[in-house]
């Protein structure tokens, strides 16, 4: 659930613009190191996004919690699946600009 709404000076046209161009981008990509749209429903106040379930958490979850099991050979397949979907998405011209282990992907 994203709550939206006229924040920090954005008119309602411009985060209503920005969401819209969201869910064309979401709803564009498909990446098996991506999580998927699924469905999704716009309220006055709020989108509700429906999203490909990830059992292991986000990758700040897997970090924290099995700190242990993360061995320099999980840790480079891990960071080559990331690559790999950033480039996925330059090569259609998209920029994510908040990549962090706390972005939602799927492993």
């Amino acid at each position: 659930v994203c709550e939206h709404g006229p924040r920090g000076g954005a008119s309602e046209e411009r985060v209503e613009m920005s969401l819209k161009r969201e869910l064309e981008i979401m709803q564009s990509i498909h990446h098996p190191s991506l999580v998927n749209l699924k469905a999704w429903s716009i309220e006055p106040t709020r989108a509700i996004l429906v999203l490909s379930y990830c059992p292991g958490g986000d990758l700040f979850d897997i970090a924290t919690a099995h700190r242990s099991l993360l061995k320099p050979a999980l840790m480079r397949r891990m960071f080559a699946e990331v690559v790999g979907a950033v480039g996925y998405l330059h090569e259609r011209r998209i920029v994510h600009r908040d990549i962090k282990l706390e972005s939602k992907s799927r492993l």
